[in-house]
């Protein structure tokens, strides 16, 4: 009895516990075998990030090397041409473009070729001639030099008087520009005005056919003194000596049967002995 508690006694001791929970051999390779695969998993990981690191030029580059030779010439045919189609483009673009400028180019040129063209002959004396304390008239003949028609034309025609302050004649001149620049101007508005109701200028528009031509006066007369009539009539180079003269003014506004709206401005002077004497202005001579 006292054996069989000595050897249960000594089952139960701490080295023969160490013993029962010592690990097998076949444990350890196990462990050691979950450590080498450990290694292998570290190893891959490091590689992959390297492989990220690389860029996208080189993942591609290895990639298609590992390709088939007939998969890198489809790839490289698909980039000629899709290159190709870009350049074709650009190239097409751009003829594009020229002919679209071409075209208005073309249109341009058509309009400006076929268009009607007013134009106005300097005026002659009507009724009694050039004369003082009578009343004064001229006439002038519009004529449409164009290859098409002008339509709904409208005209203001003025005879106006001009005397110059007294001064050098670059004094006069500016006098002059003054002159003509509000004179055009009481015109401009006056066909504005009337242009607002087409019933108000419907009496005043004419058409004229190519090579048509239409005569046009002053609708008031003027009068000059003979005081008035004599620095008009004084000459000096075929101009009056004080800058006195007879301005006949004219502005005339129409369209093309496209709509296309034009102005011809018309000026004239005359100073001097002869009455037929008309010489055309410095400016304010336009066909718009």
């Amino acid at each position: 009895m006292t054996r069989g508690k000595n050897q249960r006694k000594r089952s139960h001791s701490p080295q023969n516990a160490e013993q029962s929970h010592a690990p097998a051999p076949v444990r350890q390779e196990e462990e050691s075998g979950e450590l080498s695969i450990d290694e292998d998993t570290n190893d891959g990981v490091d590689r992959t990030a390297k492989k990220a690191d690389q860029g996208w030029y080189l993942r591609f580059r290895e990639r298609l090397r590992r390709e088939p030779p007939t998969a890198k010439a489809v790839a490289f045919f698909t980039f000629v041409l899709t290159l190709a189609s870009i350049i074709q483009g650009w190239i097409t673009g751009g003829q594009l473009k020229e002919m679209k400028l071409d075209r208005r180019v073309i249109d341009a040129q058509f309009q400006t070729d076929q268009r009607p063209y007013l134009v106005m002959a300097p005026p002659t004396f009507d009724k009694g001639g050039f004369a003082p304390d009578q009343k004064l008239w001229a006439v002038g003949k519009i004529t449409n030099i164009g290859k098409t028609p002008a339509r709904k034309m409208w005209t203001g025609i003025v005879l106006l008087p001009f005397f110059p302050p007294r001064g050098t004649q670059n004094d006069q001149f500016m006098a002059n520009q003054v002159f003509l620049n509000e004179v055009f101007e009481k015109l401009d508005d006056s066909e504005r005005t009337l242009r607002k109701n087409t019933a108000n200028i419907a009496p005043f528009e004419t058409d004229i056919a190519p090579q048509g031509y239409y005569f046009v006066n002053n609708p008031q007369p003027i009068t000059l003194t003979d005081a008035q009539y004599n620095d008009v009539r004084s000459e000096s180079d075929g101009v009056g000596t004080s800058g006195a003269a007879l301005i006949f003014i004219g502005l005339i506004t129409y369209w093309d049967g496209s709509g296309n709206h034009y102005r011809t401005e018309s000026c004239f002077y005359h100073a001097g002995n002869s009455p037929e004497q008309w010489q055309l202005c410095k400016s304010r001579n336009v066909i718009q």
